[in-house]
């Protein structure tokens, strides 16, 4: 790693991507316009080609779709080199090889967030797309108008088995558009979203009455109307996709798409791709992912959904693996990890991720899909802090900023707060040599943080990108010295000589501890980290609260020493008078940054949130009175402080205590929250779409709850078995 003091080192853009730039890192930047990429060049088809794929039976389908079939089983092999080639080299020989290449490269785009590979995806979707239009007949307005008023056999409506599967493959294609553009998350995309969607749902919704109908006519069950099962399943996965989507979307794009007519159910949304995912036909292992996609990621938000999702995940996983073409998928172990984590059970998660590493190592992986191996690695560096690893936490990060494409500021913020979680431990053994080697390493962290550009995507800034400029430029202010890339709009070639002796200092001490509870991970730590984060915040209270002398702190303080005081918590003073006068002096800068903020603001905050998601009800009460302080505290909004989050996350940790303190009473919860949507209906503040996700999500299940997967006896008392995949179980494979 390069030194930060010397005076002109060369510093190569780990991003190099051009559509890295950004015009503005807060909140309230404008976006610029997105830009869809063209569709491939595909030849026009003649009038007896089409006429040839528009008759094909259902025979003919199962031959033609045995190359998907193949591919998708290589790709959960991790064979994902060999999945693309075959497809690629058929590429323009069937749409459903253009929306296989679509859906593998969403996948990866889903692990990853680079324009670039989101710009392929929708390449290769579009081309499917206008592909499988031309061979199934128009269903436009007219068409439909017309047949309203014409009585005739019903049967001469329907579709030959060929045009049916092309008009699916069509609705596959523009779901799957939609996604990717909802994930631009600007609002030209999301516009654009809701046109796909609409016709997404159009299609299939005509798809699904036309199979309800021949099932009825002719009072067969609907494997035996003449279609083939891989078309009849997949409307079901994307139905099924639609509804979950629609239902679990953040209010404001939600209340976007519903301009466009569409609502989502979460339960029917479920029932369809669980039928898909049993039906052992071309999508079962990505309805196996997605379920278990969501079943993971639903209850990361909140503790209150951990119940019910969580035993869902748990069999959806054991289900998977018993399954041969899914038994030995690094996606789904990878999601195991992640399910591991939210049972609390660190330690197994890390084994489960750490397995998933090991096998990543493949050529395949590496080459092809690297971005699995990346967000496995996150997961670790996740792991690795709730653990208090910091050396195995920084050597995960100096892997991401070096090989991935992703946010390289973040990752350097985070490797330089855990090297001053390190400083921090050298406090405790008096270690000054090392602490000062720490304290350098984590002012090169920052210092080179500080030379990429912020990360864009959909046209404007993410979301973790927007808070790690700000709190660098607030680092920066810290110190006292310039800051060599104002909200980091672009990458700097080369390194800014830095002011001799110059030691850079993060806005708060212990930032680790604030990515815990800003990025929902405070109900995944296990009781005996919980406990010694909460020691460790306390213990950096009490150093402060003396040099805390403004009215906002002082108020923040008297609940503090009343605490202290309530709970028994033994006294401690900082260690040395030189480690006095540094409290005091960073307290008195930071309230100056901050208009009188102060650092108490963030410690009640973050203790307030980690005891709000303990375990014992017991210790979720004390938090009560930490949350209500920061909730009174003074309102900012995004530009002023990277703590703006502070009291918007408090008023929900509120709503999430009087959870579990009244019994689950889900009328005084959605009160509370009902009050926070109101005060923060136009958010300012860092962090907002995650903290408005997180009521969003527990608002909708309060008012709805749901059983993911109906739970046998069998299912409760059996555990995922991490050897599964060794296990040799016969089972029939998947058939057309």
């Amino acid at each position: 790693m390069p030194s930060p003091t010397s005076k002109k080192e060369k510093y190569t853009d780990p991003v190099g991507s051009p559509n890295s730039a950004s015009s503005d890192t807060n909140m309230n930047s404008g976006e610029s316009d997105f830009e869809e990429p063209e569709a491939l060049p595909l030849k026009k088809l003649s009038s007896d080609e089409i006429k040839v794929m528009r008759a094909y039976n259902v025979e003919r389908i199962k031959e033609v779709d045995q190359l998907a079939v193949d591919a998708i089983a290589m790709f959960f092999e991790n064979r994902v080199s060999d999945c693309e080639k075959l497809l690629e080299k058929n590429l323009f020989g069937d749409p459903i090889y253009l929306a296989g290449s679509g859906l593998v490269v969403f996948l990866r785009y889903c692990m990853c967030f680079e324009q670039p590979v989101a710009d392929k995806a929708i390449q290769l979707v579009e081309t499917s797309s206008s592909f499988s239009s031309d061979l199934h007949p128009s269903t436009g307005i007219m068409k439909r108008i017309g047949g309203a008023f014409t009585r005739s056999d019903p049967k001469s409506k329907w579709l030959k088995a060929g045009e049916y599967r092309a008009k699916v493959i069509h609705a596959e294609c523009q779901a799957i558009r939609c996604f990717i553009l909802i994930l631009q998350q600007s609002v030209t995309a999301v516009m654009k979203a809701g046109v796909a969607l609409k016709r997404a749902y159009n299609l299939y919704t005509e798809l699904d009455k036309e199979r309800k109908e021949r099932a009825r006519v002719e009072g067969k069950p609907m494997t035996e109307i003449g279609l083939d099962l891989n078309s009849l399943y997949c409307v079901d996965f994307g139905l099924g996709a639609i509804n979950l989507a629609l239902s679990m979307l953040p209010s404001n794009i939600a209340s976007m798409l519903n301009f466009f007519g569409m609502s989502g159910d979460r339960d029917t949304g479920f029932e369809y791709i669980i039928r898909c995912f049993e039906s052992d036909t071309l999508l079962s292992p990505f309805a196996s992912a997605l379920l278990l996609c969501v079943f993971a990621l639903v209850p990361f938000f909140s503790p209150i959904l951990v119940p019910k999702y969580v035993p869902a995940a748990k069999i959806m996983a054991k289900r998977s693996l018993e399954k041969p073409s899914m038994a030995n998928s690094l996606l789904h172990r990878w999601l195991i990890g992640r399910v591991r984590r939210l049972e609390r059970l660190v330690e197994e998660s890390s084994e489960t991720i750490n397995y998933v590493l090991n096998e990543c190592d493949i050529k395949q992986i590496v080459e092809t899909m690297p971005q699995l191996r990346h967000i496995a690695i996150y997961d670790d560096v996740i792991n690795n802090i709730i653990l208090f690893r910091w050396e195995k936490a920084i050597e995960c990060c100096t892997i991401l900023h070096s090989e991935s494409k992703w946010s390289q500021i973040f990752y350097l913020y985070i490797e330089g707060a855990c090297y001053e979680m390190l400083a921090h431990a050298c406090i405790a053994t008096g270690d000054a040599e090392k602490e000062l080697e720490c304290r350098k390493n984590a002012t090169k962290s920052y210092w080179k943080a500080m030379h990429n550009k912020t990360t864009v995507l959909g046209g404007k800034v993410i979301r973790i990108d927007q808070f790690v400029a700000k709190r660098l430029c607030e680092i920066t202010e810290l110190a006292g010295i310039k800051h060599p890339n104002p909200d980091n709009k672009k990458t700097l070639t080369e390194l800014a000589p830095l002011p001799e002796d110059c030691l850079l200092k993060n806005l708060i001490s212990l930032p680790a501890y604030e990515i815990v509870v800003l990025f929902n991970l405070s109900h995944q730590v296990p009781k005996s980290s919980l406990e010694r984060m909460t020691s460790e915040l306390w213990e950096q209270v009490q150093w402060e609260i003396p040099y805390s002398d403004n009215t906002t702190n002082n108020t923040l303080c008297k609940v503090a020493e009343k605490f202290l005081k309530e709970n028994n918590i033994p006294s401690v003073e900082p260690h040395t008078e030189e480690q006095a006068a540094e409290i005091k002096r960073r307290v008195k800068q930071m309230n100056t940054i901050t208009n009188g903020y102060g650092r108490m603001l963030f410690y009640l905050t973050a203790l307030g949130t980690l005891m709000s998601n303990a375990e014992e009800v017991a210790t979720q009460e004390k938090a009560m009175p930490l949350l209500k302080a920061v909730a009174d505290s003074p309102k900012y909004k995004d530009k002023f402080t990277s703590l703006s989050y502070c009291r918007p996350l408090a008023m929900y940790e509120i709503a999430n205590v009087t959870y579990y303190t009244s019994d689950g009473d889900s009328k005084l919860t959605l009160d509370l929250l009902d009050k926070f949507n109101k005060e923060y209906s136009n958010p300012h503040y860092y962090f907002h779409s995650s903290i408005d996700t997180k009521v969003h999500l527990v608002q909708q299940f309060l008012k709805k709850p749901t059983d993911p997967i109906t739970l046998s006896a069998d299912d409760l008392d059996d555990n995922v078995e991490e050897d599964s995949a060794s296990k040799e179980e016969k089972h029939e494979s998947p058939s057309n």
